[in-house]
């Protein structure tokens, strides 16, 4: 088949680190031509090093995410009587990291799949705490269009009528998951790698966020999503698990994944309540390290502490149980002006907690997770 690939880029500080370099040369051997769009601002190295992957490289102003980025490429930058040439169009972000496996043979177990569009998970119908549905739709990460779709007046039609989102909830609700509705409502049939397989569809929940593991191992999957890091992420330990299997399979460089990542961090622009730039500067000049807390956020510590081959004390809780392991009664440590401690807690625990620690601990021995 003749595939189009529509990449878009985002990145406030204008980079393109490598992990995009080696996602575009990947691509590049299975798609007959690549479209890059930058939502916003790109520096001349970078666009430089873009130009070494396609001579088809739009700059816009960052409005409407990503769904508006796709509404100028198919209103005006490349038009109709272009991308009909081609038999799908792909459709994609650079919010994952891969391919950890071949696009080829994914390519080729869709081949065979009598459908108009695709993609790789596909989000459950959910009713939200407020009411609202979320209707099932595939995600719209990494989006395959057929020409059966594209070269209907309907495509045009649908993309006509999206406004800019104004919100990433708003581009979620009219983009992605509008996406889905509309076409399947038209007569138009969608599918997804997920429902290739018996067995692995989980209700209510979001697949590469919660089970980026076998998605990645069973599935093969070959993207991971960058979010799935994001601590506050319910699925963070599933997705420590994936990249502990990516390393040990040697399915891809992780330290593309963590300098992405760490970038961010040090910029203040990775959207997670765990900020690992300084996470690193805290472990590395403390002699002692504790963590302060056995829930949720305390157990994610740990997995991470197992993942990067670091060791802590203990965990330190206000009160002691026969049901927690390794954990010490904070007021019975006695405390060196060298040691750390992380305050791995709910933003409702931290508020009761932090003023005791602080009464025993200057502020350079305390690490404290983002809850903004």
């Amino acid at each position: 088949m003749k595939r189009l690939g529509i990449i878009v880029l985002f990145d406030s500080s204008g980079n393109v680190d490598n992990y995009i370099k080696v996602l575009l040369s990947s691509l590049q051997s299975e798609l007959h031509e690549i479209l890059i769009v930058i939502n916003g601002y790109m520096d001349n190295n970078s666009l430089k090093i873009l130009y070494n992957y396609t001579d088809m490289v739009f700059c816009r102003e960052n409005i409407g995410f990503d769904a508006g980025a796709y509404k100028d490429v198919f209103l005006h930058f490349f038009g109709r009587d272009r991308y009909e040439m081609y038999d799908e169009i792909i459709l994609m972000n650079d919010t994952i990291f891969g391919p950890l496996s071949s696009l080829k043979m994914l390519f080729e177990r869709f081949e065979a799949e009598n459908v108009d569009f695709w993609g790789l998970t596909k989000h459950p119908e959910k009713v939200c705490n407020n009411g609202k549905v979320i209707e099932s739709h595939i995600q719209a990460y990494f989006l395959v269009i057929r020409k059966t779709l594209f070269t209907d007046s309907l495509f045009e039609t649908f993309w006509r009528e999206l406004d800019y989102p104004q919100s990433y909830e708003m581009a979620v609700r009219n983009f992605e998951i509008k996406f889905t509705v509309f076409f399947t409502e038209k007569g138009f049939q969608g599918n997804s790698l997920m429902e290739l397989y018996q067995g692995l569809l989980w209700e209510k929940e979001n697949p590469y966020l919660l089970h980026s593991y076998e998605l990645i191992k069973e599935l093969k999957v070959p993207f991971f999503k960058k979010k799935c890091l994001q601590f506050q992420n319910e699925g963070y330990i599933n997705a420590l698990k994936t990249l502990e299997y990516i390393e040990k399979e040697d399915k891809y460089d992780t330290s593309l994944i963590w300098d992405n990542i760490y970038r961010l961090c040090r910029e203040k622009k990775y959207l997670s309540v765990l900020d690992y730039a300084d996470l690193d500067k805290f472990y590395a000049v403390h002699n002692r390290i504790f963590i302060y807390g056995n829930g949720k956020y305390g157990q994610k510590m740990e997995k991470y502490f197992r993942y990067r081959n670091w060791t802590f004390e203990c965990f330190l809780s206000s009160e002691i149980t026969d049901t927690f392991v390794n954990c010490c009664k904070y007021s019975e440590i006695d405390f060196n002006s060298d040691d750390g401690v992380i305050l791995a807690l709910g933003k409702a625990a931290f508020a009761e907690v932090y003023p005791v620690v602080r009464e025993r601990m200057d502020d350079t021995q305390m690490f404290i997770l983002r809850y903004e």
